[in-house]
């Protein structure tokens, strides 16, 4: 049987999930935060193993100490989904299932089934927003919001693209149709644009750009 944890600043809330997840599930048991989890010696004992973590807050920092605290287990982000600072991070740390405070209880219970199998849930309301965090953070690695990026043509930015997903020469130009020397003569132009003069040093140019735009900066907590 799974086990799981609650932890939720409103004890009605986590009362009400512990009545209806534990007919499925061994709760064991619900805390309004990480420290009051922290305290409970039965949880701290290296032979308790907890296979999910219901998350309802909304601090960043809480949970980072959860993460770090419980490697092993799962994490639902199980709220109004509207802190995108706690999402943006939540995702940085490899929590993966999110799921809107408004989804039916049987549709939770499923979903636990789901997570405990290996699998992953997001809810339909945070799919937009997952949308606009991989465009926003996408028009910042091909430079579109870059000042130095503006000189490069569509077609570098193409080739730019490919040389960040790691792929080699010949198969840039296998997929864009046209000579590994005419790749190497757009690699060329890109280097003397951008002022680098290897592949480490575009990869290095392309992270401090994204590490330095206020968007990322932002969203981010270094953990």
């Amino acid at each position: 049987m799974l086990k799981l944890i609650i932890i939720n600043k409103s004890i009605e809330q986590a009362e009400d999930l512990k009545i209806t997840l534990g007919n499925y599930y061994f709760i064991q048991g619900y805390y309004i935060t990480f420290e009051k989890l922290a305290e409970s010696q039965d949880i701290k004992s290296k032979n308790t193993q907890t296979n999910i973590i219901i998350y309802c807050n909304k601090d960043v920092n809480e949970l980072t100490k959860i993460k770090k605290e419980f490697k092993s287990a799962e994490i639902i982000i199980y709220n109004d989904l509207e802190n995108d600072k706690l999402l943006f991070n939540a995702i940085q740390m490899g929590v993966k299932n999110f799921v809107h405070y408004s989804q039916k209880k049987n549709e939770l219970l499923d979903i636990i089934e789901i997570v405990g199998l290996g699998g992953c849930y997001i809810s339909n309301s945070i799919t937009y927003k997952l949308f606009s965090f991989i465009q926003k953070i996408g028009e910042l690695m091909l430079g579109k919001t870059i000042g130095q990026y503006h000189t490069l043509s569509k077609r570098e930015i193409t080739v730019y693209e490919l040389l960040l997903s790691g792929i080699s020469y010949k198969d840039i130009a296998k997929k864009l149709s046209i000579s590994i020397d005419t790749i190497r003569k757009h690699i060329s132009r890109i280097y003397k644009k951008l002022k680098i003069n290897s592949k480490g040093e575009l990869y290095n140019l392309h992270f401090n750009v994204l590490a330095n735009s206020k968007y990322y900066q932002q969203l981010s907590y270094q953990y």
